[in-house]
């Protein structure tokens, strides 16, 4: 599939202090010897990106390039699933899971000249699918293209969406998982899937489209957004010391080793929860519905990837 006008979509707050200045002048720079019809725009507040992506379609851009991190290019994609239009990727977040799992350049110029030169290919992608039950049938709701979590990393999301925001980065990602741990106490959840119907206080409930949160820290080392299931990671209980002692093996793949951690796979999924218990999409934080009704939309995304 070619691609003629892309419209490069911008969060200014991801990644590192300075880095805006840095991304328009790479784009322009490389893109001032290009035949391509480009536009840059920022997003000033949340949701911004699915609105811009939105009001692309309309204009006729067929290729979709969301700078920033994973809740930026959530935004975007979830503008384009089930259309013909492209997205693409420059990452510029704290974790970038899915730029990861995808095998993207993690430099901005690799990133720019992959779409430039027009040298990748087409993928598509499963996604995660979360109806808005109160909707009706109007198909609102949100999409994930990573991770759904309930419980600690929900939790870890919370905090470094409400503390981090300036901060942003490993080191105080790692100095809030550890802040969440002596914080969070695990909660109430059902869960209902290929006929089974499981009631039990969790410290994890993870679903993932993908096998990492970002940053290296691989939850689900089975799972793939190429095969029309979800997997479904589960954590009952775990102590201090084992959660200090394992927590090498996310970032080794062997997380699915250890005898605590349970893994199962399904294309749908139900989950009950205490009203206002937080749960996190793609990192991005929400606390607004007891019940996720969970499904996975088959290539549902067209990605422009190495």
């Amino acid at each position: 599939m070619d691609f003629h006008k892309i419209k490069f979509i911008l969060n200014p707050r991801a990644g590192r202090k300075g880095i805006r200045r840095k991304i328009l002048a790479t784009v322009n720079k490389i893109l001032a010897s290009s035949t391509l019809a480009y536009h840059i725009e920022l997003t000033q507040c949340k949701g911004d990106g699915t609105r811009i992506a939105r009001e692309a379609l309309a204009e006729g851009y067929d290729l979709m390039v969301a700078i920033g991190g994973d809740g930026t290019i959530n935004e975007v994609a979830s503008a384009l699933i089930h259309t013909p239009t492209l997205l693409g990727i420059i990452p510029t977040g704290s974790g970038n899971a899915l730029a990861h799992e995808l095998g993207l350049p993690m430099h901005i110029s690799g990133a720019v000249r992959l779409i430039t030169e027009k040298k990748g290919r087409v993928k598509e992608l499963d996604v995660g699918w979360l109806p808005d039950l109160s909707a009706g049938p109007a198909q609102a709701g949100r999409y994930f293209l990573s991770t759904l979590g309930i419980g600690y990393d929900a939790y870890v999301a919370k905090l470094f969406n409400e503390y981090g925001k300036e901060r942003r980065g490993l080191l105080p990602y790692f100095y809030l998982a550890l802040k969440a741990f002596l914080q969070y106490r695990p909660q109430l959840i059902t869960l209902k899937f290929q006929g089974q119907d499981i009631r039990d206080t969790f410290f994890l409930v993870a679903v993932a489209n993908i096998k990492q949160y970002g940053g290296g820290a691989i939850i689900a080392p089975q799972a793939s957004p190429y095969d029309a299931l979800l997997d479904i990671c589960l954590i009952r209980q775990v102590k201090f010391w084992q959660f200090l002692y394992h927590w090498p093996k996310l970032f080794t793949g062997t997380i699915d080793k250890v005898a605590f951690l349970e893994t199962c796979r399904t294309p749908t999924l139900e989950i009950s929860l205490p009203p206002n218990t937080p749960y996190q999409l793609d990192g991005e934080s929400f606390s607004d519905t007891s019940i996720l009704s969970v499904s996975v939309l088959p290539r549902a995304l067209k990605f422009y990837a190495p």
